[in-house]
């Protein structure tokens, strides 16, 4: 165990420490810090030194109602004694730190660094002429008790009898700050060994550490040791809010321990400005964590006439903070999968700080992934009823519902186009009589890549219509799908080429058809192999990559899925790749977005991934995949699955290079977008191929907060304000 109160070994070591840690601005220190030589930086040796307030913390979290909280700190250390056997390592080091560590939390700061008796007496004079809301009081070196009254060991003491000057009343400083302060904290590190005769008790007098008069024995102050006083002081006194932490327990002696910190300075650097504890909480820790290093020998010692908590670094607990942030991420979520996507974001939003960092990402996860849901989502409330076909524009701002019931009831609603960005009715494309007759199944619309036309097939007429995407206008209404069925039974698979140059439609009545839509007469038209077939234009509308299905032997199941690449002018073949499967058929068939990998959804419950460049298959295993639909991130790194198990509507998300399925990291988000109806009810979910768009480009990190600030109206903006978690 060290003994306490080593002598220095070297003269002039403090100030040639070479340490790495500096305190700055914003201390919420994880582990006690490392003595700085920029600690020392303005503070003499010898003289009072005022620092000041860090104006960036004052100016962030004390002034509440255009009133400033004052603080105002007094800070001695006394290490160099003028008797060397008296001499210490560490009460210099221990002072500098805190001193740096309150001006870091909007105290002003006096600060007497190996003080004599007059430099402390003058000091204190400072710090006394001006009011404060809270004032701390800090002391390390040696401190004695006489009679049970305590003393500052100034550094020119050398004999008790003829230094008496030297030998500065604790309890009358405690007292001169209580009586200037609404609450005065005290942290005592002075309780080093006695250096003076063997008729002073060891250690200082807890006990008596009350504010209180004192006599030095020889008459040389107005107070007397039997406590009269000045009235007014003693008033003070009685309503002073008051917290003393002492290194050590009574009358005991406390080490100046084994680095260049003593062991209780080190933790309340380490705890007290902690954001959300309180400084009671603090030395509590600091007394556990002392008290378990000494092996009990050395016990940190409080008392407190305390009404409330007192924090120096806000009033939050990180833990309670992380906890409230991520309630608001979960409410976040529910009002997101209602269709309340601006008030989600405003949610979110409250679940972060409000300077939002880098740090902050995964430190409150929860909250910012909720964000980035709502920000890229485009969850939508429309006043419609009963179920319906949806389909989105490429860059979110249109959108298209179909009805699809079928039951007795008929339809509820035509084919209808909407400004997605404020859910206004831009034009009803197919009125309620054309929208399909009851028992018809009609699918969703599709847009052109660019967002500049959309198609639907009409039902009644049995020939696709195109409109304008931007006003709903007619385009044309290309030739009559021959050999249809009447009442469109099956979904007629159809799709927009990325210009919207061309149109094709495909079904197991028809075959696949292709048109030129400049002149709304069809190219070409080819019977696909099989029952069951997909189709998709290539980015480049060059092409059209068909997947059908062949080798099914007495009505039994399939053997083989063909994917071919046909000529979009001609229809003639221009690659074909067999691929061995057993199934029933291939339903939805999308491209990468450069088109060197083509996805396949099986009625096997498998995805087939096609990649050309390397000519290799991968097969996936996908629970009920089949009349679903899914979408191959931009990067071609990740398939995003969308299941028709309609218990849940959440995509899967499998690793294009193994096939295993995976977490999907927060930055690579997909997202499936839902129509609810006026209730919050989902009503309407992008369904067949139209699922396939559930990748989309923006921002994120610290951006995406200022982007989610920027959705909002100044009223929802004001109740972020209102309603965010408190952080600190």
């Amino acid at each position: 165990m060290p003994k306490p109160c080593k002598a220095a070994k070297t003269a002039g070591r403090l100030f040639g420490l070479a340490f790495a840690l500096i305190v700055t601005p914003s201390i919420a220190q994880e582990s006690a810090p490392s003595v700085s030589p920029a600690w020392f930086e303005g503070l003499t040796s010898g003289s009072c030194v005022k620092l000041e307030p860090n104006s960036e913390f004052v100016q962030k979290h004390l002034i509440q109602d255009e009133k400033v909280e004052v603080r105002t700190a007094f800070v001695i250390g006394n290490a160099d004694y003028a008797v060397s056997q008296w001499k210490l390592d560490n009460p210099t080091n221990d002072a500098a730190g805190i001193a740096r560590m309150l001006q870091s939390v909007g105290f002003t700061v006096f600060v007497a660094l190996n003080g004599t008796g007059q430099t402390i007496e003058d000091c204190a004079a400072q710090v006394a002429s001006a009011k404060s809301d809270l004032s701390l009081l800090y002391y390390s070196g040696h401190g004695i008790q006489r009679e049970y009254n305590n003393y500052i060991v100034a550094t020119d003491l050398e004999d008790i009898e003829t230094s008496q000057s030297s030998l500065v009343s604790l309890d009358n400083l405690i007292l001169e700050m209580s009586s200037k302060s609404q609450s005065l904290l005290v942290f005592l590190d002075a309780c080093r060994d006695n250096p003076l005769a063997a008729t002073q008790q060891a250690g200082l007098a807890p006990e008596q550490v009350a504010p209180r008069s004192i006599n030095l024995g020889d008459g040389s102050t107005a107070r007397s040791a039997s406590g009269n006083a000045d009235p007014a002081s003693d008033a003070a006194l009685k309503t002073a809010e008051l917290f003393v932490a002492f290194s050590t327990s009574p009358n005991s002696v406390a080490s100046d321990g084994t680095g260049d910190l003593s062991r209780f300075t080190a933790g309340v650097l380490k705890h007290a400005t902690s954001p959300g504890w309180s400084v009671q909480r603090a030395i509590a820790q600091v007394t556990k964590e002392v008290g378990e290093a000494s092996d009990w020998s050395q016990t940190p010692w409080s008392r407190s006439s305390l009404t409330t908590e007192v924090f120096l670094n806000g009033g939050v607990d990180p833990d309670n903070a992380l906890r409230a942030s991520n309630l608001k991420a979960q409410k976040a979520l529910e009002l997101l999968s209602k269709g309340e996507r601006k008030t989600a974001i405003a949610t979110a939003l409250q679940g972060l700080p409000e300077n939002f960092t880098a740090e902050d990402i995964e430190k409150y996860s929860d909250a910012y992934s909720a964000l980035f849901k709502a920000v890229r989502s485009r969850n939508i409330k429309l006043p419609l009823v009963g179920s319906l076909h949806v389909t989105w524009s490429n860059d979110g701002t249109r959108l298209v519902t179909v009805p699809a019931e079928v039951g007795s009831s008929g339809r509820k609603s035509g084919v209808n186009l909407w400004d997605a960005t404020n859910g206004k009715l831009i034009q009803e494309l197919l009125p309620v009589e054309r929208a399909g007759t009851v028992g018809s199944t009609l699918g969703s619309a599709s847009f052109s890549a660019d967002g500049s036309l959309v198609a639907h097939i009409d039902p009644k007429k049995e020939r696709p219509i195109v409109w304008d995407a931007r006003t709903g206008q007619l385009i044309r209404e290309l030739a009559v799908l021959q050999g249809a069925s009447g009442m469109m039974t099956t979904v007629p698979v159809h799709g927009l080429s990325a210009l919207g140059n061309y149109f094709l439609a495909h079904s197991a009545s028809y075959g696949l058809r292709v048109y030129d839509v400049s002149t709304g007469k069809p190219l070409w038209t080819k019977k696909l192999a099989g029952i069951g077939s997909a189709t998709s234009f290539t980015p480049d509308e060059a092409s059209i990559v068909t997947a059908s299905v062949s080798g099914g032997e007495g009505g039994g199941e399939y053997q083989s899925i063909s994917i071919q690449a046909l000529d979009t002018r001609t229809g003639k073949a221009i690659w074909t790749k067999e691929v061995d499967e057993t199934t029933w058929g291939a339903h939805v068939l999308v491209l990468s977005d450069d088109g060197s990998l083509v996805g396949v959804a099986t009625s096997s419950d498998a995805a087939i991934l096609y990649n050309r460049s390397t000519d290799q298959v991968h097969r996936i295993k996908i629970p009920r995949a089949g009349m679903a639909g899914f979408s191959i991130s931009p990067d071609n790194k990740y398939l995003a699955v969308m299941s028709d198990n309609w218990d849940s509507v959440e995509p899967i998300f499998y690793s294009v290079e193994t096939g295993e399925k995976i977490d999907l990291p927060k930055e690579d988000s997909a997202l499936l977008d839902t129509v609810h109806d006026d209730a919050g009810s989902a009503v309407g979910i992008p369904y067949f191929p139209s699922a396939g768009k559930l990748w989309r480009a923006g921002v994120s990190g610290p951006e995406l907060h200022d982007v989610g600030r920027r959705l909002l109206t100044q009223d929802q903006l004001s109740n972020v304000s209102k309603d965010r978690v408190s952080f600190r």
